[in-house]
């Protein structure tokens, strides 16, 4: 019997929202990286960027993977599959030769996966890490997600068994499927594949998957694998953005605050379209697998809860505008009051000077029949009178245009 594992991981390779592999930007990625090997392959590099919607319909038709990197192990494979979404699902194959029991099974897949990880996970790291370097920054979104609790906060194991189908008759086999799945979405699975009707039943975890035909086995391999890093993906940016959110009430810098939350709105909104986008691709067989096992996992609760914090995320962002604009009206305000008070200062200083000087020289007003009276009144005032008195009048306009503004 063989089992695999299927295990979402975090990493830094992440490209800018919305990079379309079919695009002319996604092909000076591809060029910059480094060429395959017998470990590292780039799935897109022969795909070119011409590919029609309609030309092919298989899981390899819109291939969203940066690169893979595949090593064989003692007792297996492991196979990192690398997306440009800051996440990784590590793919496991590992051959189990004891008699089928599910606790010793999900035991030994458990351990034999986090102990794998671990010890191939740093070379993979240093891959990626090579691989950043390589691509030009300006398709680089280094704006790292922040671990909500812990760097392996993602990495959950999700187990699968490929059954022999002339195994199913075996009454054994039937005991160990019903204990199989007896926690999955549908545990009346056990019973349907023993009778032929289905030949997978992928809902919750734990999976099963009659290995009738190599080609059906691999596109329900690689529905697995795309299911889980949308939903991975789509989980991070979930915490993510009620990470920013409850930061957002607490953090005084308006900016920073709309930058974080405007940048993890676009990832959630852009992965939503390049989540439909590929399944676009999909035939009609691929497509309905990855939408049950969806179905099953409540993606449709995830994406709406997404959905919300997007809105909310908005709506912060409008109030975080709308306080902006508040404040630049305040200050413009202020400015324009300082600039009136000046102005009136200035007026009553020179309406003094000249008053005063306009006394002094009756032969500015040779023209006119008696000396002017306003003018030889501010000319008999102190300067400190009228200072005041401007203050004064400063003061009341300021009251009338706060009521002003107030009624509107």
């Amino acid at each position: 019997m063989q089992i695999l594992t299927f295990t979402p991981v975090r990493t830094s390779l992440r490209l800018k929202p919305g990079l379309d592999p079919r695009s002319l930007e996604f092909q000076h990625v591809l060029s910059a990286l480094p060429q395959d090997n017998g470990q590292l392959c780039i799935p897109n590099r022969t795909l070119g960027s011409n590919l029609s919607d309609f030309e092919r319909k298989d899981e390899q038709s819109y291939d969203t993977r940066l690169l893979i990197y595949r090593q064989t192990i003692e007792n297996g494979e492991i196979v990192f599959h690398v997306f440009p979404l800051g996440m990784t699902i590590v793919e496991i194959c590992l051959e189990y030769r004891e008699s089928p029991d599910a606790a010793q099974i999900d035991k030994f897949a458990r351990q034999s996966t986090q102990e794998l990880i671990a010890s191939h996970l740093p070379v993979v790291s240093k891959i990626v890490a090579d691989v950043v370097s390589r691509i030009p920054s300006a398709y680089l979104d280094r704006e790292r997600l922040e671990a909500v609790n812990s760097s392996d906060d993602e990495r959950w194991i999700a187990c699968a068994v490929l059954i022999s189908s002339d195994t199913l008759c075996d009454p054994a086999m039937h005991k160990f499927l019903e204990q199989w799945l007896c926690d999955t979405a549908r545990p009346d699975d056990a019973q349907r594949l023993v009778d032929g009707e289905i030949d997978y039943s992928m809902t919750w975890l734990n999976y099963a998957i009659v290995d009738s035909t190599p080609r059906r086995t691999l596109m329900l391999r690689a529905a697995m694998r795309l299911s889980q890093v949308y939903y991975a993906v789509q989980h991070s940016l979930n915490r993510q953005a009620q990470l920013d959110l409850s930061r957002a009430q607490f953090e005084k810098n308006a900016r920073k605050v709309k930058s974080a939350l405007t940048l993890t709105r676009t990832r959630m909104q852009m992965l939503q379209i390049q989540f439909g986008v590929q399944k676009s691709f999909m035939n009609r067989t691929m497509r309905s697998v990855l939408d049950g096992i969806m179905q099953a996992w409540g993606f449709d609760d995830v994406v709406a809860n997404g959905a919300r914090l997007i809105e909310a995320s908005s709506a912060r962002i409008n109030e975080l505008d709308r306080s902006r604009r508040e404040f630049s009206t305040y200050l413009t305000d202020v400015i324009l009051a300082a600039i009136a008070l000046i102005a009136i200062m200035e007026l009553s200083l020179a309406l003094v000077q000249y008053s005063r000087e306009f006394v002094s020289r009756p032969v500015l007003g040779y023209t006119d029949s008696s000396v002017s009276q306003v003018l030889s009144f501010v000319a008999s005032r102190e300067i400190d009178v009228l200072l005041s008195g401007s203050a004064l009048l400063f003061v009341f306009l300021v009251i009338v245009y706060g009521l002003l503004k107030r009624d509107k």
